[in-house]
């Protein structure tokens, strides 16, 4: 894609604040934030198509399980949060 191009991934309507122009010091223009977008994701590319590991896998699975009892004590009172059962 050309830098002149409509970047498909970018969010829909105009830029926040700038409409496309930095106006401030540390705010970049919505070229510079599409070409740097686009660095970034052929950059991470390779890393968000790779398998997860087995490991976090298995981590994220034993969070899930410790979360269960406290959804379902929240559904069961809708006066409890997740975070009040836990």
């Amino acid at each position: 894609m050309r830098d002149d191009e409509t970047d498909t991934d970018a969010p829909a309507g105009p830029e926040p604040r700038s409409r496309g122009r930095a106006s401030g010091p540390g705010e970049l223009d919505a070229g510079t934030r599409r070409r740097l977008g686009r660095a970034l994701r052929a950059h991470y590319a390779d890393l968000l198509s790779a398998p997860v590991p087995e490991r976090f896998a298995a981590l994220l699975a034993g969070l899930d399980a410790a979360a269960a009892p406290a959804d379902a004590a929240a559904a069961e009172s809708p006066d409890v949060t997740p975070e009040d059962a836990r």
